[in-house]
């Protein structure tokens, strides 16, 4: 398969030179469901969400108040149930917004099952998300920790758009604190334009027959919208098939950038 070379200057500076077999970044007028920009050929393939399932995750603990505000709870590092060792900066406390702006797996394991496995598939079939599928690790039974983490869940880069436009219609059956507290903690910045900015990143790979993971086929997302008063437009970038994924900053720069290639981020 030909390789695809992403290489992006932001304000004269070179700033990620990364080939992926495949990519996409696609966006949506949040107002009208236009397609406003779309490039690359991965926006039907559904993938594995990893942390930009964080976003419906957010909205569920809120929704059912295990999540209280931005800042509450805040929980003490407790150990992954799939046994997966984190690193020992991350063994420390984290309160909703942390959680989300340092993409922390172990907080998100520790918030699903307080959630509970019966609204969590109920959330998850609400929101028509992806394929659905919350079973988890063939015969591990551990859907409800890892559905999400290049396992059974998938969806592709044009689903995440429908999904993130019902969120910034306020089209799903949540409360009001619901969606301002997920609003919160997914701002990013404000950008040119006037534009304020929210995503959440997502990283991982895809894993061989033995169970081990494959470095050769890595994959990386970056979904959210950019609002600007009324006007609002839902995007999403995802590569794949990588040797190598760009930070989490560069992979935020990237949409950025692929926004004002498509012209999207003009002022009003």
């Amino acid at each position: 398969m030909k390789l695809t070379k992403i290489i992006l200057v932001i304000s004269g500076l070179f700033i990620v030179n990364v080939q992926a077999e495949e990519m996409c970044f696609i966006a949506m007028n949040a107002n009208t469901g236009e397609i406003v920009a779309k490039k690359g050929t991965i926006c039907d393939t559904r993938i594995s969400p990893m942390s930009t399932f964080k976003i419906p995750i957010s909205l569920m603990g809120f929704q059912s108040r295990v999540l209280q505000d931005e800042t509450h709870p805040e929980w003490a590092y407790q150990p992954r149930p799939d046994g997966i060792e984190v690193d020992k900066e991350k063994q420390i406390p984290y309160t909703p917004k942390t959680w989300m702006a340092e993409s922390i797996v172990w907080y998100s394991q520790a918030l699903t099952p307080k959630i509970g496995e019966a609204n969590f598939k109920r959330f998850v079939e609400q929101f028509d998300y992806g394929n659905k599928d919350i079973s988890g690790d063939k015969g591990k039974g551990n859907g409800l920790t890892n559905a999400w983490l290049s396992s059974s869940l998938k969806i592709s880069p044009y689903e995440q758009l429908v999904f993130l436009r019902k969120i910034v219609n306020r089209k799903l059956p949540l409360t009001p604190h619901t969606y301002e507290m997920t609003q919160n903690i997914l701002y990013v910045d404000d950008i040119e334009g006037g534009w304020k900015y929210y995503g959440k990143t997502g990283k991982g790979e895809e894993f061989n027959a033995d169970g081990t993971p494959n470095m050769d086929k890595q994959f990386g997302w970056f979904v959210g919208w950019i609002q600007k008063g009324d006007h609002k437009t839902v995007f999403a970038f995802n590569m794949k098939d990588a040797k190598a994924v760009p930070s989490m900053k560069e992979r935020q720069m990237i949409a950025k950038a692929y926004l004002k290639e498509f012209g999207l981020l003009q002022e009003f």
